[in-house]
């Protein structure tokens, strides 16, 4: 019996150990997180009478039908000279009406996929395309006035290859609309301090830019055209490997492209486990080490949740410092997370975080009405 009682003793505090040396993992990542993005001004565009940049906006899409007039809206808003920028976007076989809503606004180039899926409808719109710099944008999006000129002050100061925009999601005040809220704040706070010390990992297909002939430079999409996703992620990889130190992330509020949140949790399980599949084909160290300190903490909220009398300070610890990078991204995006909403998704989002994860091992899930492996 004592010696029983000795042994449990010990593992306990083999496992207290344990979940004190994840917490200060964790905790060091995030706060170098914090403390990296908050040395990094808010870029203030130059007053430039006349633009010299050129760009080609492409936008794929596929059966958008209910999100387009917003999109269209603010593309006409776009406050950029008409001969220094173009509007393609490639109906990746939309099944709705979505062309006819395109094919009715002026100053849009129309083509069709000619092949299948985002890259393919990318290329399309590459291979079509007349201007300097590829801007790769969503369909459900919304482009702020100002953007392009933003753009175009950023690169006077230095020619980037490539630039990794901020993304949002429109706020709503219903919890899943929050709760894929602040996910996403989490991985636009990743993006932005990782990039800000040349170790880009992340980037949103709702706002990249880069140059065109660096794009043909690294053979574009190949090597990856098996996997569905990945046209913002492995592209960076490429780039990154090819032009170190010449990838940025712009931090304006001009250039914050807003997106639409998932609809269903359905919808939003199959988007993470599309996203999620990527990470078996990460082969950056950086990221690698990253995802299995994100992965440790869930797992160690997971188990402190099971044993919660003995365990809540790791919850109560974990919670503050999610809060503190959540507060601090939030303020930058202007986004709004209510109180109630974060600790209900701070309760939910290790199993959550989980199941997406094992999910995404078997690599199959549907998007746009298609199952892909």
């Amino acid at each position: 019996m004592v010696m029983a009682a000795k042994n449990s003793a010990k593992k306990g505090d083999i496992m207290m150990w344990l979940l004190v040396f994840v917490l200060i993992l964790y905790s060091l990542l995030l706060a170098a997180i914090v403390i990296i993005n908050s040395r990094h001004p808010v870029f203030k565009p130059l007053k430039i009478k006349k633009p010299h940049f050129t760009f080609s906006l492409i936008i794929p899409y596929k059966n958008e039908e209910e999100n387009l007039s917003a999109l269209l809206s603010s593309i006409q808003k776009i406050n950029y000279p008409k001969d220094k920028f173009e509007i393609i976007m490639v109906d990746d076989h939309s099944t709705d009406s979505s062309a006819k809503l395109i094919h009715n606004t002026t100053h849009i180039k129309q083509f069709t996929n000619v092949g299948r899926g985002k890259k393919q409808a990318l290329l399309t719109g590459i291979s079509r395309s007349k201007y300097t710099y590829i801007v790769t944008i969503d369909a459900d999006c919304i482009i702020p006035e100002n953007y392009l000129k933003t753009i175009n002050s950023y690169l006077g100061q230095k020619p980037y290859k490539m630039i990794l925009g901020p993304v949002k999601l429109r706020d709503q005040p219903d919890f899943l609309t929050q709760f894929q809220q602040m996910e996403f704040m989490v991985l636009q706070a990743f993006t932005m301090a990782f990039t800000f010390i040349k170790k880009p990992f992340l980037a949103n297909g709702a706002n990249l830019i880069f140059d065109k002939q660096a794009f043909y430079d690294v053979e574009g999409y190949n090597g990856n055209e098996h996997i569905a996703s990945g046209d913002d992620v492995f592209l960076l990889q490429k780039f990154n490997e090819k032009y170190p130190g010449k990838i940025a992330f712009l931090k304006s509020p001009q250039t914050i492209i807003q997106t639409q949140a998932q609809k269903s949790w359905q919808d939003l399980w199959q988007q993470k486990i599309r996203w999620a599949s990527k990470s078996t084909h990460q082969t950056q160290r950086t990221a690698q080490v990253t995802g299995l300190i994100v992965l440790l903490a869930n797992a160690a909220s997971l188990f402190s949740f099971v044993y919660f009398s003995h365990l809540y300070w790791y919850l109560v610890s974990k919670a503050s410092i999610d809060f503190w990078l959540l507060y601090k991204t939030s303020r930058f995006y202007k986004a709004k997370i209510k109180h109630r909403h974060f600790l209900l998704g701070f309760i939910i989002y290790p199993v959550y975080y989980l199941i997406v994860l094992i999910l995404s091992l078997k690599g199959t899930y549907n998007w746009k009405d298609q199952t892909y492996q």
